[in-house]
């Protein structure tokens, strides 16, 4: 048995060369630990401003084929409509509001392998005939897919939006002056060559 003494540094305290070595071990560890907490949370508020309620946000990143991001969620159609100023589907939603009529324009997928944009989409799904004439019928569901149109290209750009804020997120985080920042709160220490020192 015997006994060996090592000596323990703060980050300031290691060589320039050791500092590097340590910045780019606590990179990799931070990469591998993203959620993307924050930015999710932001969006799905952003997201129910829209119409686009109880969002369950989807994304696999970064730099790899078939990355992106994506949501499923609950469409509120006037509320979309409202929040973007879109006018022209008053009589649809008031013919909704004076029968009862069911009228649903959902976005979901069912890719198990990828999450970017192009796996969900917005779908009219169903519009009930109440006391009108199939005429009038025809022409509110002809509204109903035009509006669920509108959705699905804005659902598209926000999907885009999304995984753009989540990369700009990721990379800024991953910063020398962040990673740096975190290992200060974290209060980590190190061997002389870098690596890091656990206590026990």
């Amino acid at each position: 048995m015997r006994t060996e003494k090592v000596k323990i540094f703060t980050f300031d305290e290691l060589s320039k060369a050791a500092q590097k070595k340590a910045i780019e071990k606590h990179r990799d560890f931070l990469a591998q630990e993203y959620s993307g907490e924050s930015e999710l949370e932001f969006w799905k508020e952003e997201l129910a401003k829209r119409g686009l309620e109880v969002a369950d946000i989807h994304y696999r990143g970064f730099y790899s084929q078939g990355d992106g991001a994506s949501f499923d969620a609950k469409v509120i159609p006037e509320k979309f409509c409202k929040y973007y100023k879109i006018k022209k589907f008053k009589k649809l939603f008031d013919y909704i509001d004076k029968t009862g009529a069911y009228f649903n324009i959902g976005i979901s997928g069912h890719d198990p392998h990828y999450v970017h944009e192009y796996t969900r989409k917005a779908e009219f799904e169903e519009l009930e005939r109440i006391d009108i004439s199939i005429e009038q019928h025809d022409a509110f569901i002809a509204q109903a897919e035009e509006l669920a149109g509108l959705i699905e290209a804005e659902r598209l750009k926000l999907s885009k939006d999304i995984y753009k804020n989540l990369r700009d997120d990721y990379e800024g985080e991953l910063k020398d002056e962040n990673v740096i920042d975190n290992i200060k709160i974290n209060e980590y220490e190190f061997y002389a060559d870098g690596g890091l020192y656990y206590s026990r």
